[in-house]
């Protein structure tokens, strides 16, 4: 059963209006923009139209009015965005900085390139991540677990794998010494 959004008034329609035209623009992550012949060496698409470029909606900033949290925010679903709401009927997000401090973390994603535990994983997980700002290992886990589906599951069979092998060095140093 799908749920019905609750219906907005006349004066948060005007409001949500007045902060889309008034957003701060974000830029254009990745690398979207021009884009010469896509299609060129790509077999069957001989002589058919090929795309030249790409364009973009483009990206806003957008704030977590109670934890202050910055998001950028494809226009495309600015609006959606705006219009959500918390429990107890306040919005969540606004296009005006609540200017409150951010209380961030100081780990970084198994997959940062300054991460100190990105050298055991070179060998497994070709992907660099950005993400520096969790706070506990619990978010560590579920950014993982989130945003790195793949290189997680590798990342956690690589260490169960490690770790059978300690146990079993152990196993037979300890086989060997009662045999002595």
């Amino acid at each position: 059963m799908k749920k019905e959004a609750p219906k907005e008034t006349p004066t948060e329609a005007a409001i949500i209006m007045e902060e889309m035209q008034s957003a701060q623009k974000a830029p254009e992550p990745g690398t979207a923009g021009l884009r010469e012949n896509l299609s060129e060496g790509v077999e069957g698409f001989e002589g058919k139209p090929r795309i030249k470029w790409l364009s973009s909606a483009g990206y806003t900033y957008v704030w977590d009015n109670r934890t202050g949290e910055r998001s950028t925010i494809n226009n495309n679903m600015l609006s959606t965005q705006l219009k959500k709401k918390r429990p107890d009927g306040s919005r969540i997000f606004t296009t005006i900085d609540p200017k409150i401090p951010v209380v961030s973390g100081n780990l970084k994603c198994l997959l940062h390139a300054n991460n100190p535990d990105r050298k055991k994983y070179e060998h497994i997980v070709f992907t660099f991540c950005r993400k520096e700002n969790l706070r506990n290992p619990y978010q560590v886990r579920r950014h993982m677990e989130k945003r790195h589906k793949d290189e997680w599951e590798a990342i956690k069979e690589e260490n169960a794998r490690i770790e059978k092998a300690e146990d079993r060095e152990i196993k037979l140093a300890m086989l060997e010494a009662t045999k002595k």
